[in-house]
């Protein structure tokens, strides 16, 4: 066979414009042709296009942090990812919150890619702020997203096994976190309004990890009744101020009644259908049969 004919359609173009097309062969001879060959058919479809590829949002997972924690957060596309990956362009509007840079990329293919240590920095403090709230952004493509996080205090306060003791006992007390420990620990402040009656240790670490520790309060004895204010704090929520009250009492005084102190939860917030461990503390030991504390959710 010394050339092939193609039909015109097919010379003037590269690629055939869809549609089916039927061909055939023969020999040549010298100048002599052969028969033909039976018939047969190709059929040319359209290329198909990909996919507009969008942000379709950005997630923050949990949606509150605590200072000096981490964060994460999840972008999302409406489509695949494609070849080489979706570089998406992130950020905040919240001062106290670093992204971990102004990019994350999506792998070719993937939806979704995870944005970690997303860093929280100290809580301001102003005297009536329990938090403060922000945006995370996102965006790639005609495709913007915006989500709120929440950066709340670590400490959540102290609580002592008594609120009431005869001046020269000491007393336990308890420094309790909103979540564990980040990185490195942290330092909790505590400050004592007499420290001649009621001796406070100046700092506790609370290990990475850990949701809170228990010390020893030792006291002075006293010829009058006597309140002494405990307040805490840590450099990640502005020493903000949370406090607690002793009354340190003379020899001899009637032990006070009992009463409900603090309720505290291992946690301040949860997915639903999951658990939390709650704990009640009275201000003195629970009377002969127990003390019957009432909750209402």
């Amino acid at each position: 066979m010394h050339q092939i004919q193609l039909p015109q359609i097919l010379l003037a173009h590269r690629a055939p414009v869809p549609g089916t097309y039927f061909w055939r062969v023969r020999a040549l001879h010298g100048d002599v042709p052969g028969p033909w060959s039976p018939a047969r058919s190709i059929t040319v479809t359209a290329p198909v296009a990909p996919p507009n590829v969008n942000l379709f949002a950005i997630l923050a997972e949990p949606a509150n942090a605590f200072g000096g924690n981490t964060a994460h957060a999840r972008v999302m596309l409406d489509n695949p990812a494609p070849a080489g990956g979706a570089v998406v362009t992130i950020a905040t509007d919240i001062p106290q919150v670093n992204m971990p840079g102004t990019t994350i990329t999506v792998p070719a293919g993937k939806t979704d890619a995870t944005i970690t240590n997303i860093v929280t920095g100290p809580v301001p403090n102003n005297g009536t702020s329990i938090g403060i709230i922000g945006d995370l952004l996102a965006g790639y493509a005609n495709g913007r997203g915006q989500n709120s996080l929440g950066v709340q205090p670590i400490l959540y306060g102290i609580s002592l096994s008594a609120e009431s003791v005869a001046g020269g006992t000491s007393v336990t007390g308890t420094v309790t976190l909103q979540s564990p420990a980040p990185p490195g620990g942290i330092t909790v402040k505590l400050v004592s309004s007499d420290p001649d009656l009621v001796s406070t240790p100046a700092t506790l670490f609370i290990a990475e990890s850990q949701t809170g520790i228990d010390f020893t309060i030792p006291t002075n004895a006293v010829s009058l009744a006597r309140r002494v204010i405990i307040e805490t704090g840590t450099d990640v929520d502005g020493y903000r101020a949370s406090q607690v009250w002793l009354t340190l009492t003379p020899p001899g005084s009637a032990t006070p009644t009992a009463s409900l102190s603090s309720l505290s939860l291992s946690q301040s917030s949860v997915l639903s259908g999951s658990t939390a461990t709650g704990a009640v503390r009275l201000t003195s030991p629970a009377p002969a049969g127990g003390a019957v504390v009432t909750l209402n959710a």
